[in-house]
């Protein structure tokens, strides 16, 4: 969901279900997700988890997220990487 005051930034959210975790879908869904938002001109994205989500805090940070925890809430930041082959201005 792209933030109304900051049309760049989105807020993530998604689920796997019990029975599909730890096969690498969320790493494949954030694959797709991040290719997705730099094409649509996504500069950062935000992500709630439960503190407790160890996995989904282990991914982000391996994407290079950055992750704050506050009252068993972890709001992870992530810069979205320019898609390849854009030039910079």
């Amino acid at each position: 969901m792209r933030w109304a005051h900051c049309p760049d930034e989105a807020e993530v959210a998604f689920t796997v279900a019990d029975a599909y975790q730890r096969r690498g879908l969320a790493a494949l869904m954030m694959g797709e997700l991040l290719e997705h938002a730099a094409a649509a001109g996504i500069v950062r994205l935000t992500f709630e988890m439960l503190g407790e989500n160890r996995g989904a805090i282990a991914l982000v940070r391996s994407l290079g997220a950055t992750v704050r925890s506050s009252n068993g809430v972890a709001v992870a930041t992530l810069a979205v990487a320019p898609p390849a082959g854009r030039l910079a201005a």
